[in-house]
Formats: structure tokens, C-alpha cells, sequence
């Protein structure tokens, strides 16, 4: 599959930057993110600052499927997005098809496009 990408970056001052990315595969999939990062001086030699950005695919099954094992467990959203009721809503949504408590790759592909914006 090829995929086209697109990379802007712009250097705004010294130290800060703005960079916009986006990607479209044969399939008709695609992909817009946007970063901005700074960074400051440091005060002393032991203190340290780092700028990160992170884009990920939220549609992809796993970044939630933790241990790799085919199956979403509630316990793997919880890692990925800490214990609150949204977590709890997400996977009862996700595992409303089976019941069973674990949500597999068929379910997910099925329910993630119907429940999260943007799959």
C-alpha cells in the first residue's frame, strides 16, 4: 500500500516551531495532525526540558490491545487512558456486540467507525 505524505514545518523564533502533517493512502485513509512546541532555557545545569508530540491512529486496534494477545481488555483502555467514566463508556460501547467482557478484532473494526469520531 502507499501511502503519500505531507510534512510542513515552520520555524517560528528561536526555539519554538509549528509543524502540520497529514497522509492519504491508495485505500482513501487519511490523516491531519499539527504540532507546536517551544522550549525555554534552562536555570540550572540539573534541570532539564524536553518538548515531545505524539500523533497516533486512534482507529488502530492495537494501540489499545496492550499485551498483544487479539483481544481489548477494560483494563487495557485504563492503561492507555487512566480509570474515569469515559474510559468506562468507551468499552461498553465497544463491547456491546458480544457481551463477553473483551472486545476482538472484528468488533472493534465493526464498532470503532460508529462510536469514535474520525475512524
Amino acid at each position: 500500500m502507499t501511502m503519500y505524505v505531507l510534512i510542513l514545518a515552520f520555524v517560528i523564533a528561536r526555539g519554538r516551531s509549528l509543524g502540520v502533517r497529514g497522509h492519504v493512502d491508495r485505500a482513501g485513509n487519511w490523516g491531519v495532525g499539527a504540532t507546536f512546541t517551544f522550549g525555554r532555557k534552562r536555570r540550572s545545569a540539573e534541570q532539564k526540558f524536553f518538548t515531545l508530540s505524539l500523533e497516533v491512529d486512534k482507529c488502530n486496534f492495537n494501540l489499545y490491545d496492550v499485551d498483544r494477545d487479539d483481544v481489548i481488555t477494560k483494563e487495557e483502555l485504563v492503561a492507555v487512558f487512566g480509570d474515569d467514566t469515559k474510559t468506562t463508556a468507551l468499552f461498553e460501547a465497544l463491547a456491546m456486540l458480544s457481551g463477553d467482557g473483551i472486545v476482538n478484532r472484528e468488533e472493534f473494526l465493526y464498532v470503532m467507525p460508529r462510536t469514535v469520531e474520525g475512524c
